[in-house]
């Protein structure tokens, strides 16, 4: 399929033309190549219902940038999405044409400093036919010889800012630390929900990681980002490069205690849900 498909993220190919797919595959799934990889992992995220604060989505785009991560496959949009309620958008690119930058599901490859082979995979929530998404998926993950699956995830909470950032997990068939808090919700989900259930039932191991970001907040929060890949961190046992991630919370954490001391009121606020318990 020839296309002009970009992706939102500031990735190496964000403002270069997708090339032609050599696939035959049926179905949605566009593969331009396959990479040869020993042992691979996956780190996925989903823009929408299951990225609170971009945590998710930005912490894989991060590890797109910063490992020069590679496009190799994608999910044709077609058939997922309702294009009135969740639109694509146009943009220039350098040369001052006009682009056209469909919802993203992009598998890229690359090597951490440890020469461990990673899969990542940008996605966006689909409006239509979610069995058939995450089917594509799991043909994928089948596909590729994938060892583990990592599925990030992020949700509003009623966390202080200035706490750590919390990351719950659930797991299938690999051990974690004691120490992490287990994921027990139960209730309406989202397309993460539904991958973590499909991997589970296909016996794939796999972790399913989720960052709290308070409600409060409004902004995209690097913090919860950070989370996330120190978390992967210590769960793969390899090494990412987070020093401009690092950085961003920072300035983050700095913008909002700022925004917060321009605001008594807020402040009090907080300090008092705080004393009764509301805020964990």
């Amino acid at each position: 399929m020839a296309s002009d498909t970009l992706t939102p993220f500031d990735t190496p190919e964000d403002s270069a033309p997708r090339k032609k797919s050599g696939s035959d595959t049926p179905g949605p799934l566009r593969v331009d190549y396959l990479p040869k990889m020993n042992r691979p992992v996956l780190v996925a995220a989903f823009d929408g219902w299951n990225d609170a604060g971009q945590a998710a989505t930005r912490a894989v785009a991060h590890l797109v940038r910063t490992l020069g991560a590679q496009s190799f496959a994608h999910l044709a949009a077609d058939e997922f999405y309702l294009f009135s309620q969740n639109r694509p958008r146009v943009r220039l690119d350098a040369e001052g044409r006009r682009r056209v930058r469909w919802q993203p599901n992009e598998f890229y490859h690359a090597k951490a400093a440890d020469g461990t082979d990673i899969v990542l995979f940008l996605g966006t929530e689909p409006n239509l036919r979610w069995q058939t998404y995450g089917s594509a998926l799991m043909a994928m993950i089948h596909r590729l010889g994938i060892e583990r699956v990592y599925l990030l995830g992020a949700y509003l909470s009623d966390a202080l800012y200035t706490d750590p950032v919390e990351v719950q997990q659930h797991a299938y068939g690999v051990g974690l630390p004691p120490e992490m808090a287990p994921f027990n919700y139960e209730g309406e989900t989202g397309i993460v929900g539904l991958m973590a259930a499909a991997l589970e039932e296909a016996r794939q191991p796999m972790v399913n990681l989720w960052a709290s970001v308070p409600y409060y907040i409004t902004l995209a929060n690097p913090r919860a980002s950070l989370a996330l890949l120190r978390h992967v961190e210590s769960l793969t046992g390899t090494t990412f490069n987070l020093k401009d991630l690092e950085k961003e919370a920072e300035d983050f954490q700095e913008k909002v205690a700022g925004a917060m001391a321009a605001d008594p009121q807020a402040v009090g606020f907080l300090k008092e849900m705080k004393k009764q318990g509301v805020l964990n």
